[in-house]
């Protein structure tokens, strides 16, 4: 699980990263990030009620955190959006982590 203060919480923080971050996409995730000064990377998900009901939200969310978890140790300390695309439903946990490593090294993070 991601410990609370590698989250972004607030709706400020968002809309910081979304207005003076960058991005790239892929199929089934965008991803924003923003240089800051913290002492840890901290991440936000969002996931659409278009990918599915509640379940299946949650279901993605977990597999993103997932994701994340396993690469925590190599990523900069950023403010980071993870935004779920309406196909990532059919995807499994190995296609998301070669896509998020290709978002990384498309982003040159």
């Amino acid at each position: 699980m991601l410990p609370s203060n590698l989250r972004l919480k607030r709706n400020e923080d968002f809309k910081k990263v979304y207005r003076q971050g960058k991005s790239v996409a892929s199929r089934n995730i965008v991803l924003y990030w923003l240089p800051v000064d913290n002492k840890n990377p901290r991440f936000g998900f969002s996931v659409s009620k278009r990918v599915g009901n509640a379940v299946c939200r949650n279901r993605v969310k977990r597999v993103l955190r997932g994701v994340v978890m396993k690469k925590l140790d190599k990523l900069p300390n950023y403010d980071y959006i993870i935004i779920a695309r309406q196909n990532i439903v059919n995807t499994n946990f190995a296609a998301l982590e070669k896509e998020f490593d290709y978002l990384l090294r498309k982003g040159k993070i």
